[in-house]
């Protein structure tokens, strides 16, 4: 059997086994436990089902993004030709932590491709909650280094690699700076 991952949004509700049962008009079977907790769950193409609640907390986990107003991340380079970013309105810690990719083609019910939850806080007063500016800059160099080895090489690659290259350089310098400091990891300039 091969394997498979996916990324859905659903809306769900608690609802035991015999509450699915009751509402689906069905009788329960002998060999199922009607007080087993889970949830009723509905997906973007209507289809409505039943989950255990540990399968179900395994798979889903309620958007970083509830009730957060997004709005358009703008910049004079940035097209929406085929996505669109957008960022959380309001934030603490002097920066945007949330950002939101949604395609602008397709199906709108599949319309979020991917999320980024940046760091919110200093590490060591807050603790690691999501991605650091050089993680996600790693990530680009990863992608443009590997695309480098097949027929897509080009010398703009090989330029923009440089570029993020000298960009974590700078944010290397600014941590070390912070460590010689002693205030790396905190909310102290």
């Amino acid at each position: 059997m091969k394997e498979y991952i996916g990324f859905e949004q659903v809306a769900a509700q608690p609802m035991t086994r015999g509450e699915y049962n009751t509402y689906r008009g069905w009788a329960i079977p002998e060999n199922e436990n009607p007080s087993d907790e889970g949830y009723l769950v509905e997906r973007y193409n209507g289809t409505i089902t039943w989950i255990p609640k540990e399968t179900f907390e395994d798979i889903y986990e309620e958007p970083i993004n509830n009730n957060v107003e997004m709005v358009d991340l703008k910049h004079d380079l940035l097209t929406t030709k085929y996505t669109k970013v957008t960022h959380e309105k309001d934030f603490k810690y002097n920066a945007p932590h949330l950002f939101h990719v949604d395609s602008v083609v397709g199906n709108p019910a599949k319309s979020t491709v991917g999320i980024v939850h940046f760091q919110e806080g200093p590490i060591k007063e807050v603790g690691v909650n999501g991605v650091c500016n050089e993680d996600l800059i790693a990530m680009i160099i990863c992608r443009l280094e590997h695309f480098q080895r097949t027929e897509f090489s080009s010398r703009d690659n090989a330029m923009v690699i440089t570029k993020l290259e000298e960009a974590l350089l700078w944010l290397r310098k600014r941590t070390i700076g912070r460590e010689n400091r002693n205030v790396e990891g905190t909310y102290v300039v």
